[in-house]
């Protein structure tokens, strides 16, 4: 990214533990202790070097207490709040989740006492999008190991996001041939980005074609002559890769959904029974597909 190292001397100081210990507050069995005198360093080495933003990662490495403790937590956080009160300085505090089932973390999965959130200005959530929910927008199972999103969680004295954020972990080679990791920007794409009115006339056609030669595209995507097919067609899909068949499977559902296309039964001579099938829905005018 070409950041010189004068770029950024100066306005950016880093602190793994090992020449500073960060530990706001310890708990014993003689009750809690609040580091008054880490509180002062930290307000001095703030104010001299013009800090406006400190991010505390994790926040359980930077105090010694029971976690579930809602009134040992209150305290060192206090501890922090004065810090930013007395500098005004930002500060980032990054927690972990409860182990889930596999769901979405909200801000109700953060781990311990509740306090900790109701503490604080603004909360987050991070999230790794699936691969499922990758895969139905067209984006391949490696590309999706990588991205995960940011929600709003809480926002106080601002209004919440329109929507969430999507961030990309890039591996970066050093020179000494090692990587880091770096989060970009991602922009998820949309479903239908590419699609036109005139692709969806398109396979309206096909399916009406296809019905009057008394084979009509079929649901099941087992199926040889599975509505997916014809989707794929117009819109250049390769139903060999996961990812793009797991596209035109969703554009599928939305086109039902909306009446573009639409569930049937055919009496199979085949199967010698009913099965279902995929017709053309309300149909597109030339005029609404812009011919």
């Amino acid at each position: 990214y070409e950041i010189k190292a004068d770029e950024v001397r100066g306005k950016l100081f880093l602190d793994a533990g090992r020449d500073l210990q960060i530990i706001f507050a310890k708990q014993s069995r003689d009750g809690l202790d609040v580091d008054d005198e880490l509180r002062e360093y930290m307000s001095n080495k703030i104010r001299e070097n013009n800090i406006g933003l400190v991010i505390v990662d994790p926040w359980v490495g930077a105090n010694y207490i029971n976690e579930n403790d809602n009134m040992a937590m209150n305290a060192a956080v206090a501890s922090v709040r004065r810090i930013a009160d007395e500098t005004d300085c930002a500060f980032v505090l990054t927690h972990h989740i409860r182990k889930g089932n596999g769901d979405d973390a909200t801000i109700d999965s953060v781990r311990g006492a509740g306090s900790l959130i109701g503490a604080a200005r603004a909360a987050r959530v991070i999230n790794k999008v699936s691969q499922e929910d990758a895969l139905k927008l067209g984006v391949s199972e490696s590309e999706a190991l990588g991205i995960f999103r940011i929600d709003d969680g809480k926002a106080n004295l601002a209004p919440p996001a329109e929507k969430a954020l999507y961030r990309r972990m890039l591996g970066v080679q050093l020179p000494n041939e090692e990587y880091v990791g770096v989060a970009i920007p991602f922009k998820m794409p949309d479903l239908f980005d590419g699609v036109t009115t005139k692709d969806a006339r398109k396979v309206q056609q096909l399916a009406a074609e296809a019905e009057k030669n008394e084979n009509p595209y079929r649901q099941s995507m087992q199926a040889k002559n599975w509505i997916g097919v014809a989707v794929a067609e117009v819109l250049g899909l390769d139903l060999e890769k996961r990812h793009e068949k797991a596209k035109a499977k969703a554009i599928v559902k939305q086109w039902i959904d909306s009446d573009v296309l639409r569930l049937d039964q055919y009496l199979s001579k085949r199967h010698g029974r009913e099965v279902p099938v995929v017709i053309a829905g309300t149909l597109i005018t030339r005029e609404e597909a812009g011919l």
